[in-house]
């Protein structure tokens, strides 16, 4: 019976981390979509950099709760999110993630709605691609000890 309480309860984590980590990215991705147009009138995107931050450290804590499995929860939670938000458009027409006008001035200004869309795919992609810290290897060593010290007996 006390196996059967520890298992739902660790179940239990892991359901409530694989939450957390899926309400973060679609939080990410709806933060970042209101702020990454700011400061691209004066060419100077600031916006676009501390919505890539948010993505960055989200995407660090998925990693950290569920390695690639978080990474890839979070790249389609939060790509979904912004890709959903860049095709649709409010009942007046107007868009959050206008790419292209002829009205806009300035280069970044300009090409900021591809930045960001794109870059949000490829920032998360690079954090799919680097490896995973010293505690999981940690983990997996003492697994596969353990495996070895049974064999062996």
């Amino acid at each position: 019976m006390m196996c059967d309480q520890q298992t739902h309860a660790s179940v239990m984590t892991v359901i409530r981390k694989l939450v957390a980590v899926i309400l973060c990215a679609v939080c990410v991705g709806c933060i970042g979509t209101a702020l990454h147009r700011s400061g691209v009138d004066s060419n100077l995107p600031w916006g676009l950099l501390v919505a890539y931050c948010l993505v960055g450290l989200s995407t660090v804590y998925a990693k950290w709760n569920f390695g690639t499995l978080g990474v890839g929860l979070h790249l389609i939670s939060c790509s979904g999110v912004v890709w959903f938000l860049a095709t649709t458009t409010g009942g007046n027409g107007s868009i959050l993630i206008p790419i292209g006008s002829p009205a806009f001035t300035t280069f970044f200004s300009a090409y900021d709605g591809y930045f960001w869309i794109l870059g949000v795919v490829f920032l998360q992609l690079l954090f799919l691609m680097t490896p995973h810290g010293k505690k999981q290897k940690r983990e997996a060593y003492d697994v596969q000890e353990s495996v070895s010290t049974h064999e062996s007996e």
